[in-house]
């Protein structure tokens, strides 16, 4: 059973307490409740095509005139849901007082954690429906078994709200009651019930109003009590009655905590508070047209006489084509046999059926069927349009063919229009919602241990234990850490890293102790992104993405964090990864061409490196022969002449001057070219390494 088990103990309260609990009850349960609740199930009634009453079917019968319901609320409605509860709304959470934004993502990820429990869009998308439907939707937050919050959605029938409250939310209900009928053996094998449950009107309670017929109440108080228990079907009618107890905190804070009592039958009661973290009502209340009373009014409830004259309208438009396009025959009296003007009716126009009439009778007139009067079915189709402008154009619910010439744009624009007319639904669905998120992070502040808050965020292996002696909001503790660990031998790098995961662990660890410590997240605003559920917010947020990426205004992942699609975490992580692969291929390309332009000056350097060298080999040899040349032509010169001995030595001088210069010269080549050869020698070994070439 999807309620949330009593936490007290049950406890057998006498009869006088029992008839003060009742009579309030009763007040709130058979005042204007009764005949609003009636309301809601007409409505209900004329969404599933229940839309004619009995006398109306018997009058409809007299005539001679088909039941015919040409049901255009329903497919309405099925629209206005599609439209206003296409997604789950997006929650934000805003600091008042402080600028904690990390306490606040922890809030945002605990409030999707709940809707994800409970299948929150289809508790949504009936919520949504039923607001529009039966002119009230209730949200309902509550702890399970196994210690999960989740919610869920409750019909009109199923809460009782103050009959004096103003407030939107119901928040200044004196109670708000949710009814329920089990069966007898389930609610005592529930709740625990071992001895015989109180299920007879006590005596002295027989027969009483008290106040009931001087408030035009419907039921008196001993019929609304003979409803408690069923004989026949065997089942106890329940109650699970939430009501508001201020209390003075110790700094003279005033406070409320929200109390519980499960009365079951006549004298059982769970009375029970709930943690004193939680201040506001479980139950949050939605609809479409608020009214200065808790019995609001729904979409449907302003359709319906627009629905009965469409019905109507259809139903005499073709009756007319029944009597008037059928021809008639018109015949004497006197010429039907026996006079009996029953059979004939009833024989004349059998195929095949033998009709004596009598003696001279004359030939029967036949009058041709006339023109179908169009003024019903024109009324009939005005009706029609009427019901689009007051609901949704046929163009978006997919029934004529003219969508196909819209562009996507101007489809967006076409449904943007709608909801733009729905604006006042939308903006008590947003509050709903906002409520909710509100109440589902008290009940976490309440109920949830810190370890399992911890799994919900998904910070299990970030959770880290910080070193006693680094203290990071003291930044001389911080210096003093990272000296220590460049003395262990660590890198900058590690260093920086490790850093980063412990402050990380530390705004994690602080962000949710202040989560825990937070009273009633009063100093929080609980916002929803407006439009954020409509199914236009994606496509508009899309189309403009796509816009600012042709500009070049953003990078192509954001466009992909508006795709309505399921897996688009999936592609944006891909993305991602092809992003750096192709960051990691240019860099690569980068470093290919550098170390070719390398290798080609290198190549070149060599070239000219190993031309230098002959071209010095050469040289040397050219400078060779050419003092060989010139002592060549002392010895020319002085071979014929008779020399003195001053002149022998004079010319011995000479040639050994001139041997002298060639070996030096002949030394330095040598030398030039044992300076050039590790150089080239380096130049080749290099290209060789980098691109292994011999």
């Amino acid at each position: 059973m999807d309620i949330q088990a009593p936490r007290a103990n049950l406890i057998k309260i006498d009869n006088k307490q029992a008839h003060k609990l009742w009579l309030k009850i009763y007040s709130y349960e058979c005042g204007y409740y009764s005949t609003w609740v009636n309301s809601c199930t007409e409505n209900r009634r004329f969404y599933y095509g229940f839309q004619s009453t009995d006398a109306e079917k018997e009058e409809l019968k007299k005539r001679g005139q088909y039941e015919i319901v040409m049901n255009k609320i329903r497919k309405a409605m099925r629209g206005i849901v599609g439209m206003v509860a296409a997604n789950p709304p997006q929650y934000k959470l805003i600091p008042l007082t402080n600028n904690d934004y990390h306490t606040a993502a922890i809030g945002e990820k605990i409030i999707k954690w709940a809707w994800a429990n409970s299948s929150g869009i289809n508790a949504m998308r009936l919520f949504v429906k039923n607001a529009a439907v039966d002119n009230v939707s209730y949200f309902y937050v509550y702890i399970d078994q196994q210690n999960m919050i989740r919610f869920k959605t409750l019909a009109y029938n199923e809460v009782i709200p103050d009959p004096s409250c103003t407030d939107p939310l119901y928040r200044d209900a004196e109670m708000i009651l949710v009814r329920r009928e089990l069966s007898e053996d389930y609610v005592k094998q529930y709740y625990g019930i071992t001895d015989e449950m109180v299920k007879e009107i006590q005596w002295e309670w027989a027969d009483t109003n008290y106040g009931g017929v001087d408030k035009n109440y419907t039921t008196t108080f001993t019929a609304f009590l003979e409803h408690i228990w069923s004989p026949d079907r065997l089942f106890v009618r329940i109650y699970e009655v939430y009501s508001k107890e201020p209390y003075m905190l110790e700094d003279g804070t005033r406070r409320n905590r929200i109390r519980k009592q499960t009365v079951l039958g006549f004298n059982h009661v769970y009375d029970e508070y709930l943690d004193d973290k939680i201040t506001e009502y479980p139950i949050i209340p939605g609809y479409v047209d608020k009214a200065e009373n808790p019995y609001p009014r729904g979409e449907v409830h302003f359709l319906k006489d627009l629905q009965r004259f469409i019905n109507k309208s259809y139903g005499v438009t073709l009756l007319n084509a029944q009597l008037m396009s059928n021809p008639k025959v018109f015949i004497r009296e006197t010429d039907i046999p026996n006079a009996d003007v029953r059979k004939f009716e009833q024989h004349f126009a059998q195929p095949g059926s033998i009709n004596v009439l009598t003696a001279g009778a004359e030939t029967p007139v036949i009058v041709q069927g006339q023109p179908l009067n169009q003024a019903f079915f024109t009324l009939y189709q005005d009706a029609k349009s009427e019901m689009e402008w007051n609901t949704i154009p046929n163009q978006l619910l997919g029934m004529m063919d003219s969508t196909k010439g819209y562009q996507p744009s101007a489809l967006l624009d076409m449904k943007q229009t709608v909801l733009d007319s729905y604006k006042d639904f939308m903006s008590n669905i947003e509050l709903a919602c906002s409520q909710l998120g509100k109440v589902i992070l008290q009940y976490a502040r309440a109920y949830l241990p810190q370890n399992k808050i911890i799994r919900i965020l998904g910070d299990e292996d970030l959770i880290v234990n910080i070193p006693q002696t680094l203290n990071l909001d003291d930044e001389q503790s911080v210096q003093a850490w990272i000296q220590y660990q460049k003395q262990r031998g660590l890198q900058d790098q590690e260093i920086e890293a490790q850093l980063a995961t412990y402050k990380y662990s530390y705004d994690e660890q602080k962000a949710i102790q202040y989560f825990m410590n937070e009273l009633d997240f009063d100093n929080y605003d609980v916002t929803i992104i407006p439009a954020s559920y409509t199914p236009t917010y994606e496509m508009a947020m899309l189309r403009l993405m796509l816009e600012l990426l042709q500009v070049g205004s953003v990078d192509p992942s954001m466009p992909l964090r508006y795709l309505p699609v399921d897996n688009k975490d999936e592609l944006i992580q891909r993305y991602d990864t092809i992003k750096q692969l192709q960051a990691q291929i240019n860099q690569l390309e980068e470093q290919n061409n550098e170390l070719k332009q390398l290798a080609n000056s290198m190549k070149q350097r060599l070239i000219d490196a190993d031309i230098q060298v002959q071209s010095m080999k050469g040289k040397t040899r050219i400078d060779s022969e050419v003092k060989m040349q010139r002592i060549k032509n002392y010895f020319d010169k002085y071979n014929n002449k008779l020399l003195t001995r001053e002149a022998q030595i004079e010319l011995q001088n000479e040639i050994q001057k001139l041997l002298n210069e060639v070996e030096l010269e002949i030394e330095k080549a040598k030398l030039r070219a044992k300076e050039q050869e590790p150089e080239v020698l380096d130049w080749t070994q290099a290209y060789n390494n980098n691109f292994n070439l011999e």
